[in-house]
């Protein structure tokens, strides 16, 4: 896993950072100003040499021990360097990439943690009844389900739960309280979706309503902020003067969704018709550009950090090597003939038959002959298959709406 100064900074502009510094700092007569500007911004000071050292070396060392610091650490640092000595070109794109990531971060959270204190808030809220939300839906769907546990837990794994942090040894009860305890960490979206699922199965629910008509609220209240914020953002950007950009060869800021990604491993394996090593190298891809870890669960978020130009790329391998009968457009194009004709809660598993993910309601795994023979006779769609690549198959309809809506952002219908 790469370290954040990794993340943020790569060789080049690393580089060219390190030969300012020492340009910069060289004709001091001791490193003692530069040890305490960095050591007031919490830089771990005691790794640092100090006698008989060079300034080559020593920024050499610095810039190696940056490797091992947080994001928040690397930010205060720099914002003290470049303060100090402001002008230098390659100090200041440091800090403005971490600055501007620090922000984006800190964004994130607070939209995650917000989310959380909403579902929290309407599960603690308590009816004419004295009961909270919380004690009525987990009266109502142990009520549900205390006959049916399996059909609760593919329900909402269907709709994207993470069904693996619940343990299946557990008694029902303690299931259910787990169940909205981890549903308090998720965010709306993912909640909206899941509530639906079992709103869907129990018409009869009241409490389940409540909830499902609740969250649409709030995802309708989020999209519209959403969309209100991009529209400041444009009349901000329209008001601005045009700048011309001074000419600099230093490297271009660097997002996550900014990786140079190799796709010569994916393009051999295609090629030669591998397709299950095309088919792990695809989620490898895809786990790189994310930051996800192999069997780490998968959301709408994770989707939209995907750029554009990185689905174009991996549709338009998949669809030339098998004739189109493979590639994300291809699942996208299935997905919606079937969401024109059925209902929400019965499309993923429409679909997971349709592209041969499932037989007969099973989900079937790689190593299964009718699987293989899926894939072997270009069954239109089946791969590549969404990440996580684990035999919990049933997981993978629930993302391909994700996938679908970022295809259509992307107008990736010209790719085809």
């Amino acid at each position: 896993m790469s370290s954040d100064f990794e993340k943020y900074v790569d060789k080049t502009l690393e580089t060219s950072l390190r030969e300012e510094l020492i340009g910069l700092y060289e004709c001091e007569s001791s490193s003692i100003s530069f040890r305490t500007l960095i050591g007031d911004a919490t830089f771990p000071i005691d790794k640092l040499p100090i006698d008989r050292t060079t300034w080559r070396d020593l920024i050499t060392k610095f810039l190696s021990i940056c490797q091992s610091l947080s994001l928040d650490k690397l930010n205060n640092i720099f914002f003290k360097l470049y303060n100090a000595h402001q002008g230098y070109q390659y100090l200041k794109t440091v800090s403005d990439i971490l600055k501007k990531e620090v922000k984006t971060n800190n964004a994130t959270t607070r939209k995650i943690e917000t989310s959380q204190q909403k579902m929290k808030s309407f599960l603690n809220l308590k009816n004419s009844d004295g009961l909270t939300n919380n004690d009525r839906l987990n009266t109502e769907i142990l009520n549900l389900y205390q006959i049916q546990v399996e059909l609760f837990r593919t329900t909402i794994t269907k709709a994207g739960f993470p069904i693996e942090q619940i343990s299946d040894k557990e008694p029902l009860e303690v299931i259910i309280f787990q169940f909205l305890e981890k549903c308090k960490g998720l965010d709306d979206y993912r909640n909206l979706k899941i509530f639906k699922a079992l709103y869907n199965k129990n018409r009869g629910s009241v409490i389940i309503e409540n909830t499902v008509n609740y969250l649409e609220e709030i995802c309708l209240k989020n999209k519209e902020n959403s969309l209100n914020n991009i529209k400041i953002n444009e009349k901000i950007e329209e008001s601005q003067p045009i700048r011309e950009e001074p000419k600099t060869t230093a490297s271009p800021q660097k997002t996550k969704t900014d990786y140079t990604v190799n796709y010569t491993k994916l393009s051999n394996y295609l090629t030669h018709k591998e397709w299950k090593k095309a088919d792990e190298e695809t989620l490898n891809i895809m786990n790189e550009i994310c930051e996800k870890q192999k069997d780490d669960f998968w959301n709408e978020e994770d989707i939209n950090r995907i750029s554009c130009s990185e689905i174009l790329e991996i549709d338009k391998l998949w669809r030339e090597s098998s004739n189109n009968n493979f590639g994300l457009t291809i699942q996208k194009n299935i997905w919606e003939k079937l969401e024109s004709i059925d209902k929400e809660d019965i499309i993923q598993e429409k679909f997971a038959e349709k592209v041969g993910w499932s037989q007969n309601q099973e989900y079937l795994d790689w190593d299964q002959p009718s699987f293989k023979a899926n894939v072997y006779g270009k069954k239109l769609g089946i791969l590549p298959t969404p990440p996580p690549f684990t035999s919990l198959k049933r997981t993978y309809p629930g993302l391909i709406p994700f996938l679908v809506n970022k295809i259509n952002d992307c107008q990736c219908d010209s790719f085809s």
